[in-house]
This record gives C-alpha cells, sequence and structure tokens, in this order.
C-alpha cells in the first residue's frame, strides 16, 4: 500500500476501527510519510571533455560507457540513501556557458569537474569555476570539485589545483561548504565518494 492509498485508507475506515487501532494506522501513516526521501537538484558544470558525462554515467550504470559531448543539458536522477538526486549535466562548450546561469537555477549544490591532465586549460577552468563561486544567486551553495582523470599522465595533484586555482585563499572561498576529490571517472575511482560528500551536505539542510 503507497502512501496515498494508506491515507485513503485511513480516512475512509478510521471511524470504524477502534481507538487503538486507529491510533496505529497513523503512526504507520505519519511515520511513513516522514520517511519520504528528499528532493535535491544538482548542477554539475565544468569544460566540454572534463568528463562530467562519464562521471554520472558511472554512477548509474556502474560501468563506463561510451558517451558524446553533452548538447546542451542532461538530467539524471540518483537515488541515493535518504535523497533523490536530480542532476543537471550542463554542455561545457563555450557556446553553452552562457547557459549555465540560467540551468542552475534552483540548485542546492554545484559540482564543478576539472580535467586534472589538461594543464593547457586549466586557466580557463579556473576562471569558469571562479564565475560560478562569484555567482550572487549561489554564495553559500555547498561546492564539490570533482579533480578527474587522476590517471593520466601528467596529471596534476589536488594540492596543484587548489593553489593554481586560488581554492586555499579564505576570504574568496567565503563561508560556502566544499571539497575538492580525486576521481578516475571511467574506473569509477572517488565517483561514490565524491557523491556521498554531498549527500551528506545535503543532509544538512
Amino acid at each position: 500500500m503507497n502512501i496515498i492509498h494508506e491515507y485513503d485508507f485511513v480516512v475512509k475506515y478510521g471511524q470504524r476501527t477502534n481507538s487503538s487501532l486507529k491510533r496505529k494506522i497513523c503512526v504507520s501513516f505519519l511515520a511513513r510519510l516522514f520517511r519520504q526521501k528528499k528532493q535535491f537538484k544538482i548542477a554539475v558544470v565544468g569544460l566540454d571533455s572534463a568528463g562530467k558525462t562519464t562521471m554520472l554515467n558511472f554512477l548509474r550504470f556502474e560501468k563506463n560507457i561510451e558517451t558524446l559531448p553533452t548538447i546542451g543539458v542532461n538530467v539524471e536522477v540518483l537515488k541515493r540513501e535518504n535523497v533523490n538526486l536530480s542532476i543537471f549535466d550542463l554542455g561545457g562548450q563555450m557556446h553553452f556557458r552562457t547557459l549555465w546561469g540560467t540551468l542552475m537555477r534552483g540548485a542546492s549544490a554545484i559540482i564543478f569537474v576539472i580535467d586534472s591532465a589538461d594543464r593547457d586549460r586549466l586557466v580557463e577552468a579556473k576562471n569558469e569555476l571562479w564565475k560560478v563561486l562569484f555567482d550572487p544567486d549561489y554564495p553559500d551553495v555547498p561546492l564539490l570539485i570533482v579533480a578527474n582523470k587522476q590517471d593520466k599522465e601528467g596529471a596534476m595533484s589536488i594540492e596543484e589545483i587548489v593553489r593554481a586555482c586560488n581554492l586555499d585563499d579564505p576570504a574568496k572561498m567565503g563561508i560556502r561548504s566544499w571539497h575538492i576529490q580525486p576521481t578516475v571517472a571511467i574506473t569509477g575511482q572517488g565517483v561514490e565518494e565524491a557523491i556521498k560528500w554531498i549527500v551528506i551536505e545535503l543532509d544538512k539542510i
């Protein structure tokens, strides 16, 4: 019996039951009501080819699936513990980045994916990251930075990325909760740990 049918049962048959049974039915209904999973919107952004969609595919299917560049937005729903996450995977090509602000609207957390092996585009990634950080609509939204492709030769360490992106400056980061997670999306390494951090942060809301 789902929660709607259970409610109908309470309304329809409540008058016919004794008070003890009626209380048990109501307690059961209320318990199920408050166990309903919380719903959250998560925005996933980053430069094109950083591995955003690959990461989401591993979270959904627990294996690497060949992907094409995201055109516009791709929406996936993940169920984790006591939450349902509607994940908006936003295209990272230059002409799609102007839409990030609109598509991120209402997000409870932001995931920014960086290609750790692409040193040539780190400054570009940093600039886009800081646009997100300084967006007045998201001053205190939890931020997860995913340092992807850690298996690639020459991949930057977490410490390098933190320094290069000025993430170690408390004055710039403000009161926002943030975390940087090393990953290898094609194998799933670090991916589940990344989403667990998001779930823990959202559970505080």
